[in-house]
């Protein structure tokens, strides 16, 4: 619902931390997204494959587990999103990267999966 209310705009610049081979790029061109897109990804083959899929502005190498997050100086995103990675990455580092190639009143967009095998299971679902 939120990227349909923002999808048309050509102005719109989101960037995909953590983009793997782009399928996420992929599928919001799909569904119209117009604005700029920019994917990173800690893996220099990843990237490659982001670059052969075409559905990306720019995409680059880069860790988001480091504090200097996105590496040289970027321009400020809309939209910062993260699905389907934060479980590899240092919540606190990551998300500090993110905001900050975030515009002052944009948006972080990211996803978090529960391990219902996980032993601390037990302990969450007494909280």
């Amino acid at each position: 619902e939120r990227l349909a209310s923002k999808k048309g705009s050509s102005d719109l610049r989101l960037l995909d931390v953590a983009c793997g081979i782009g399928l996420q790029g992929q599928m919001m061109r799909m569904c119209g997204f117009r604005g700029q897109l920019f994917g990173t990804d800690v893996s220099p083959g990843m990237i490659a494959r982001v670059q052969e899929r075409g559905c990306y502005d720019q995409a680059f190498v880069s860790n988001a587990n480091e504090a200097a997050g996105f590496g040289k100086d970027h321009e400020l995103f809309d939209i910062c999103l993260c699905t389907g990675a934060m479980e590899l990455l240092d919540h606190k580092t990551a998300l500090a990267s993110m905001a900050s190639v975030t515009k002052e009143g944009g948006e972080l967009w990211v996803s978090f999966q529960h391990d219902t095998d996980d032993e601390d299971d037990e302990a969450c679902s007494t909280r």
